[in-house]
């Protein structure tokens, strides 16, 4: 179907978006761009074109039947518009200028401006169309229609910006409606042994008033009943708000900063405040928020693969190229746009409105399909990417630590299942052997759902579905403290393996220093200056006018920050705003304490053509043409050893070049080096002047050769305070910490030294020796895992990466911080990507799992306390559930097989099963860190989950509980001094409380149903049941600590786990002394059982004291000892699997000789033929002979001599 047939309004209903969801399945939304709402009749330059674009406003009832067309036609419809705005999207568009019509008349329309909403719409709707541009005139002539002068910006004025609000709306975007709470409780009752809960539930109801009559008969079955509610309200709860938390994360992490100017200032504004008028200021890095026309570019290219699924980046100026899209990246250049669209109206908007994100990791998949198959991506491209993408899709569903407890669980939970199983066949065996069938039988159905609830709630307690609930509480919980702490985690993730880095790569500008940059140390031309930063205001006195005037004007022109001296009331400003990098802020801070201003530095020249700085150069430069004698000059800042070094002439005071002697360079070399050694940043500026015949276009390289020195200065970074005792805590923790930073090596190494990172044993080194250096070198040079290397100078984000790569290839854990978009790669190939919020780019921020807020390394450090605070939560939790499921499970076949009874109800194990799951999660995950914490080594990646300290704290508790509550369930009838009935009197005048020696031997066994609800049954298993919950109470205070004595430390700081303890104590007692006890199974304890209760519950504390004092081997062994045995059981499989490697190996060498030998055959009789064929042209002889040559060169590998394939 061709696209403009889709523009008809008959069909415009039918315009898809191809969108998928997060199963990854695909569906349709009805979107229609061309059915806003119309303000005005179009303007004469739009109406032959969109006259027909309205959409009718259809009734329900139509629109209901076009929606049920089917999804075959839905495809093809939605998959043509895809694939073509795709790609028109991506057709050249170069040769086409766009016409600047600024001297037409602007039209007054009733929205109060000289366009309309639809028209700015359709100005960047997909397909893009260049012409479109060109019919309004060019983004100039529409902001002239905007009312916006391109120069000043918006007005500040709130009423006036009400204006562009009415008329174009907020860049808001309705999100997706939130998950309703009844879904949380929906999928909270999926679980099939909750279920089958149910089912024991009703039966048991049913039975229980059957047998029982209606007034007690339903205890059993409601209090089964209410637990199960009891559970899913409390699961369903804890869903709804985590779900919460992470909605307002999110909300957090969409809630970017943007530069606009506005009344001739710029203003930092979060991107909800975009108006569509706006003038934005754009940067390397930058996310486009909104759809837009390029005002002014220089060298501006922008990633579009978000929205159009190409990785080509696409150069961007107002003449060409200037559609701009919501949802693109800035990867190089810098330039400002007008904005045109915000919110609903952009692409990008409208896409998520469908409810679609486009940088979710499926969507770009089904772009990346569409690509590929118009072939605009090469096949190996389209795998290394779809390989990212999955990846990346992977990464965001479950946590590694989930996964890792969910298959604990899940061999916890089959052992649960075993031991239900094998205590319900006993039950029932010893009940069909025991059981007389009387009259009385009856009660046989009832004994049986019990039978059968109990085993089902044996599963319920077994299954440890806390596991995972607790590393989404810690991880929910540590990310709201996190933020406090300034660090927005992007990746859930990223909490828990923080907490196991082994080495830090950071930056130094910004991160390791405050960012606040001075120009201190200069050489101007001969003149060397110090104190620069109180005192530069005479450095140019003695000065040329010439050579003030090539000062200024290479500090002006060759820049990329920009200097207000006019305020937004048009007021002179008495100290001039500077805005931009750090750098370069102190640069045009420097060039203004000279004396000079933007207005003097380029009053005289025409900027041709800037290249901005490049991480890889190192360096930035300029073209400008002179407007008096339209001579081209030429100016480079950057690295100073590196535009030095392009040198080889400078500039005296008295404006005069000389050449550069070779002593003369040393003596700067020199220079270089002591202000480097002094901590000092170092800037060299240079230019060069060319003919004027010369031209220089955007598409040309600016010449770097025989440059000419004008200045050097030295920049002041101080280390930030703090930052020594960070990096010593980290060094304490086991982790290593390097400096990994563009900078002088002498300079990196200086600060390095500062910020403790440098020590007496460690080696510092610049990016490109390490790059030239192969891996063995490497590990020879600094040790078998780069322990010696600490500063990395120099160095190209490539460097970076390379560095990052090899330490997790030896196994480290790596965690690297980054700013720039360069970085990205970087960020993502380490374990955790720490982006810097202030100095940060969008680009690096998105590719990054951990946000830094205020840019400072000891956040970072507190990041990593946070996140082994996390892992060590989830290990606390571990050990506690598993001391209650081997206890519960050992009990109840212990008991089954001793007595045929369980000693816990369905209700109480319930009951035990809340407290362990959910409120003990909630308890042990959201303990705060602790400082003893930076004082162990990293968990590394193979580390055991339970360790050998864990194991023997469960054991001890597990004995300690399982012989007590044995030895209560066996004796428990004497020790307590309670009566154990074990049958009835069959005479007519006797009674069931009649005594036993009084029967004379007139009984009969008891159904066990019977036995059950006798009072000092129901009273020992209450004291069972009872003592069984204050054992849990207290070893979950033993577990805040694993290995310290002292578990009362900090108990108070933590109000959650204080109130858990309080609430579960509480309810014990409602449970056991309150009329509830019939729904559970229970009867009031006197007082001094209740003591005795709560006293063995305690005992658990002294004990675990003890057991504290208990040597164990240390973590290394321990995990030693794991991996050896799982290198044993692993070890017969990878034999096997290598063994039919081997055989596939074998097959396709046979293969490839077998080929070798027909290859040989033919080429034989080829020759024959040649040599038996006489009288043949030269031409077919040669033809043949070429045959022959190309039939020799296909000859197998295996033929020749190289060795055979490695297997």
């Amino acid at each position: 179907m061709a696209p403009d047939e889709l523009s008809t309004p008959e069909k415009n209903w039918r315009r898809a978006i191809l969108t998928v969801n997060a199963t990854r399945r695909f569906r349709y939304t009805n979107y229609q761009p061309g059915a806003h709402k119309k303000e005005v009749e179009y303007s004469s330059s739009f109406s032959s074109r969109n006259s027909d674009k309205s959409a009718k406003v259809e009734p329900e009832a139509t629109e209901l039947a076009k929606k049920r067309w089917t999804t075959t036609v839905n495809t093809v419809l939605a998959t043509n518009r895809f694939k073509f705005a795709i790609t028109s999207s991506s057709k050249p568009v170069g040769k086409v200028d766009v016409d600047f019509r600024m001297d037409d008349a602007v039209p007054t329309l009733p929205n109060g401006f000289g366009i309309t909403q639809q028209q700015l719409i359709d100005l960047l709707e997909l397909p893009h169309e260049i012409e479109r541009i060109v019919e309004v005139g060019g983004p100039k002539r529409v902001a002239k229609c905007l009312h916006v002068n391109t120069d000043v910006g918006l007005p500040e004025d709130p009423t006036k910006q009400e204006a562009y609000v009415l008329a174009f709306g907020r860049n808001v975007i309705k999100e997706q409606p939130a998950k309703p709470f009844w879904e949380y409780c929906y999928e909270a009752t999926q679980d099939p042994t909750l279920i089958l809960l149910v089912v024991c539930a009703a039966a048991a109801l049913g039975t229980g008033i059957a047998i029982e009559g209606p007034a007690t008969g339903w205890y059993d079955g409601t209090g089964i009943m209410f637990a199960i509610l009891l559970v899913v309200f409390v699961t369903a709860i804890n869903d709804y708000k985590q779900a919460l938390q992470f909605r307002d994360l999110d909300a957090k992490n969409k809630d970017l900063r943007v530069n606009v100017l506005r009344s001739g200032m710029k203003h930092e504004i979060s991107v909800y405040e975009i108006l569509v008028g706006d003038v934005v200021m754009l940067a390397t890095g930058d996310q486009i928020v909104a759809d837009g026309l390029v005002l002014t570019a220089q060298s501006m290219e922008l990633d579009e693969s978000t929205m159009t699924g190409e990785s080509d980046l696409l150069k961007k100026d107002p003449k060409h190229s200037p559609l701009l899209l919501s949802g693109t990246k800035v990867v190089d250049g810098y330039g400002t746009m007008l904005v045109t669209a915000v919110g609903q109206n952009t692409e990008w908007g409208r896409l998520m409105a469908s409810g679609t994100d486009p940088e979710e990791a499926d969507a770009k998949l089904a772009k990346l399909e569409v690509v590929f198959e118009e072939q605009k991506v090469t096949e190996e491209e389209y795998k290394r990417q779809k390989e990212e993408l999955e990846l990346e899709a992977a990464s965001s569903g479950e946590t590694p630590l989930q996964i890792r407890l969910n298959g604990l669980a899940s061999s916890i939970g089959k052992l649960g299942l075993a031991v239900a199983v094998v205590v319900l066949v006993i039950l029932v065996t010893r009940f069909l052997i025991e059981e007389r069938w009387t009259e009385g039988g009856s009660n046989t159905a009832n004994t049986m759902v019990e039978y059968f609830a109990i085993a089902v709630t044996i599963v319920v307690v077994a299954v440890p579905e806390g596991l995972p609930l607790a590393v989404t509480l810690s991880l929910a919980y540590s990310m709201k403290k996190m933020m406090q702490d300034n660090a927005l985690v992007r990746h859930l993730a990223a909490c828990e393996t923080m907490g196991g880095v082994t080495n830090l790569c950071s930056d130094k500008t910004g991160t390791l220093t405050t960012n606040t940059m001075t120009v201190v140390k200069t050489w101007v031309m001969g003149c060397k200056r110090e104190n620069e930063d109180r005192d530069a205001a005479s450095t140019l006195d003695s000065f040329a006018a010439s050579a003030k005037s090539l000062i200024f004007e290479t500090m002006f022109s060759n820049a990329e920050g920009e200097v207000f001296s006019v305020g937004g009331d048009g007021q002179v400003l008495a100290v001039p705003v500077v805005t931009g990098k750090p750098t370069e802020m102190a640069l045009l801070k420097y060039g203004l304490g000279l004396g000079g201003t933007p207005e003097t530095g380029l009053s005289q020249v025409k900027i041709l053509k800037k290249d901005p700085f490049s991480s890889e150069k190192k360096r930035m430069g300029c073209a400008v043409r002179d407007t008096g004698d339209n001579s081209v000059r030429v100016h480079w800042k950057g690295a100073s050893e590196i535009v030095l070094g392009l040198c080889n002439r400078k500039m005296g005071q008295d404006g005069r070049v000389s050449a550069m002697s070779a002593g003369d360079k040393q003596e700067l070399e020199a220079m270089i080096q002591s202000m480097a050694e002094n901590s000092l940043r170092t800037i060299c500026f240079a230019y060069s002047s060319l003919p004027a015949a010369t031209v220089i276009g955007e598409e040309d390289d600016i010449p770097d050769k025989e440059l000419v020195c004008l200045a050097i200065v030295g920049i002041k970074d101080p280390c930030r305070p703090g930052v020594p005792e960070a990096v010593a805590r980290c060094q304490k923790a086991g982790i290593v910490v390097r400096m990994v930073t563009g900078d002088n090596v002498m300079t990196a190494k200086a600060i390095a030294r500062e910020c403790n990172i440098l020590t007496s044993m460690g080696l510092a080194v610049e990016g490109k020796t390490f790059r030239k250096m192969s891996y063995s070198e490497r590990i020879a040079e600094y040790g078998p895992r780069l322990e010696k290397l600490q500063v990395m100078a120099r160095s190209s984000p490539t460097d970076k990466y390379d560095l990052v790569h090899m330490l997790r290839g030896l196994g480290e854990v790596v965690g690297v911080t980054g700013d720039g978009t360069n970085d990205a790669r970087a960020l993502k190939e380490a374990d955790i990507g720490l982006a810097m919020g202030i100095a940060g780019t969008e680009v690096a921020k998105r590719s990054s799992d951990i946000i830094i807020l205020d840019d400072n390394f000891a956040s970072i450090v507190t990041v990593v306390r946070w996140g082994r605070s996390v892992y060590s939560n989830i290990q606390k939790f571990v050990q506690f559930q598993l001391t209650v499921n081997l206890v519960a499970l050992s009990l109840n076949f212990i008991a089954a097989v001793g007595t045929g009874s369980a000693p816990l109800t369905t209700v109480q194990l319930l009951w035990v099963n809340l407290i362990m799951d959910t409120m003990g999660a909630l308890a042990l995950a959201t303990e705060p860190p602790r400082e003893e914490l930076m004082e162990q080594k990293p968990t590394g990646r193979d580390s055991p989950l339970i360790t050998s300290v864990m194991w023997r704290n469960i054991m001890v508790q597990s004995i300690f509980q399982l012989v007590l509550l044995v030895i209560y369930t066996f004796e428990g009838y004497r020790i307590f001094d309670l009566e154990e009935v074990t049958g009835e009197c069959k005479d007519s005048d006797k009674t069931s409380d009649t005594p036993q020696d009084l029967c004379e031997g007139f009984w009969d066994e008891f159904n066990e149903h019977d036995k059950m609800d006798q009072h000092d049954t129901l009273y020992l298993h209450s004291i069972i049941f009872n003592t069984f919950v204050f054992c849990q109470i207290f070893n979950e205070i033993n577990a805040r600590q694993m290995v310290r004595i002292n578990v009362f430390q900090g108990l108070t700081e933590n109000k959650i786990f204080m109130a858990i303890i309080v609430f579960t104590g509480a309810m014990q007692v409602l449970l056991i002394e309150t009329p509830a006890s019939n729904f559970v199974g229970t009867v009031s304890l006197s007082g001094w059982h209740w003591f005795i209760c709560v006293a063995v519950g305690f005992l658990s504390l002294p004990l675990a004291a003890v057991a504290k004092l208990l040597p164990m081997p240390d973590g290394d062994s321990f995990a030693e000892m794991q991996n050896n045995y799982l290198k044993k059981m692993t070890r017969s499989q990878s034999q096997s699997d290598l063994q039919s490697r081997l055989q596939v190996a074998e097959h396709q060498l046979e293969e490839e000789r077998r080929k070798a030998v027909e290859l040989k055959r033919q080429l034989l009789s080829f020759q024959n033929r040649v040599e038996t064929m006489e009288g043949l042209n030269p031409d077919t002889v040669s033809m043949h002979t070429v045959s022959s040559a190309s039939l020799a060169g296909r000859t197998s590998p295996l033929d020749k001599t190289s060795p055979s394939p490695t297997i």
